[in-house]
């Protein structure tokens, strides 16, 4: 299994997040490292949204045979 998983989310702006939503960096964490995948990257999109890039953990990784 190979491949990576983008999650889009909300940026906080201030006192209040432009989009209202109880989904932030560390509950996606919190429900991705336990399935073995863990984050590596986040961009911002634009004043609004970010992005997080998840990946399967390097030590359950399986080589893709050729």
């Amino acid at each position: 299994m190979t491949g990576y998983s983008g999650t889009p989310l909300a940026k906080k702006l201030g006192i209040a997040a432009a989009v209202a939503t109880d989904i932030t960096e560390q509950v996606i964490r919190e429900l991705a490292l336990p399935t073995g995948l863990v984050d590596i990257k986040v961009c911002a999109v634009d004043e609004t949204w970010s992005g997080l890039k998840l990946v399967i953990r390097r030590t359950r990784r399986t080589r893709e045979r050729s």
